[in-house]
């Protein structure tokens, strides 16, 4: 039962109360009869109502309740914190699963060793090896004082400067060298070593004597040479080894003035690579 319900009964009964309490004052002034005449009354009263005397006494204390029970109110408005926390944790441990295992590390990739048998590889370097015999022994039949050693390092040197230009091989390179020097690495004065190289413009080029009778440096300074006449003559070999031989303004004059240009130097510079492009097809 509601505590409103309780509090208006007991307001309905407090009423009733004193409504009988008045009644039995009223009837105590208006009587002039004794009070034992009233009880009998009373008593005669209550034998159609029993219980009535007994009822007010009772009914008395029933007014103390009348104390507010609205306090009482007060704890229903606890229950409204609800325990939401409880949800928070939940969602948690639903991300941590994410962290899945990597197994997929593919060790599978392991049975490649099939990839050793490349001895096909070893044709090639045989040829190589062949022909680079070859060219040693083609400078060795020229000049009969260089070592295997030291004919490797100049077919060598050849080789390194020729691989990267189009307009000149290493045949051409042994054909310039054998009409030049023989093969002599140490030879001359003014012009110096494999390719007769100019030893005055080779010091303004910032060369040394001694580093221009060397193969390296020596060819090194050849190849720059060669190069600025090919930029300047369109790639012509035949122009570019004449104006080697001659100097580059000769044949500019030459070429200027329609005069006729000497294809003796080239023709036998041609030559000699020829040879050593014959014996070099020899062993195929």
């Amino acid at each position: 039962m509601d505590m409103k319900k309780l509090l208006k009964i007991i307001c309905i009964l407090a009423v009733i109360g004193a409504l009988v309490f008045a009644v039995l004052v009223v009837l105590d002034n208006n009587s002039s009869a004794p009070k034992h005449a009233i009880r009998a009354q009373v008593a005669e009263q209550g034998e159609k109502e029993p219980g009535l005397d007994e009822k007010q006494p009772e009914k008395e204390p029933e007014k103390q309740p009348e104390v507010d029970p609205e306090p009482a109110k007060e704890p229903e408005k606890q229950p409204a914190a609800e325990p939401k926390p409880e949800k928070h944790p939940a969602k948690d441990p639903e991300k941590q699963p994410q962290a899945e295992p990597k197994p997929e590390k593919q060790p599978e990739k392991q049975p490649e060793p099939e990839k050793q048998p490349e001895p096909e590889k070893q044709p090639e370097k045989q040829a190589e090896t062949e022909l680079r015999d070859v060219r040693i022994a083609y400078l060795k039949k020229y000049n009969k004082t260089l070592t295997t050693e030291e004919a490797g390092e100049i077919v060598d040197t050849f080789e390194s400067f020729a691989k990267d230009r189009d307009y000149i091989d290493t045949e051409v390179l042994i054909g310039l060298s054998r009409f030049e020097s023989n093969f002599r690495a140490d030879n001359g004065t003014n012009y110096i070593g494999l390719l007769q190289v100019s030893a005055k413009y080779g010091e303004a080029a910032g060369y040394t004597v001694e580093q221009l009778k060397t193969p390296y440096y020596n060819v090194k300074y050849a190849m720059e040479i060669l190069d600025d006449l090919n930029n300047k003559l369109d790639g012509d070999l035949c122009l570019i080894l004449t104006g080697y031989n001659t100097g580059y303004y000769a044949l500019k004059n030459k070429l200027d003035n329609n005069l006729e240009i000497s294809t003796s130097f080239y023709d036998k510079v041609m030559t000699y690579a020829n040879q050593v492009r014959e014996q070099e097809e020899a062993i195929n």
